[in-house]
């Protein structure tokens, strides 16, 4: 049917990053007053993860600014915290175009998380700043 396709397309949308050894999804779960949350799964090597951020969404508009720059000049980087804990997913540039995304999901309070790090290149950042802007 045409509503489980457009879930599917939504779906995919929200895949940033999908190989053997390295996945990245983003997917929006709901909204309060100014913050959103959503799930962000890893998958880095054997291990995954998978965890609730919650930032502002004056934050958030931070964010795509600094991707947008880091996207112009391919470098900089990038820093998303979760407002209720100390999981972060970090973006930082390197040389030509090659980029590391890594951080932690799971606070450390929480009786399971997870560091992980992706190396991958800059066309991720289109994806995740579309993910990101759908939110506001």
């Amino acid at each position: 049917t045409k509503a489980l396709h457009d879930f599917k397309k939504s779906m995919d949308n929200n895949v940033l990053i999908d190989g053997v050894e390295k996945k990245l999804i983003i997917e929006y779960l709901y909204e309060v007053q100014e913050y959103v949350t959503f799930t962000v799964a890893v998958k880095s090597g054997k291990f995954s993860g998978e965890t609730s951020f919650c930032i502002s969404k004056e934050n958030t508009l931070l964010n795509i600014e600094k991707l947008l720059e880091i996207q112009k000049f391919l470098k900089g980087t990038c820093e998303i915290k979760d407002f209720d804990s100390d999981s972060v997913i970090n973006i930082r540039m390197r040389e030509l175009g090659h980029m590391d995304i890594y951080g932690q999901i799971g606070g450390s309070h929480q009786e399971q998380s997870m560091k992980f790090k992706i190396s991958t290149d800059q066309t991720v950042l289109s994806g995740l700043i579309k993910v990101l802007s759908s939110f506001l």
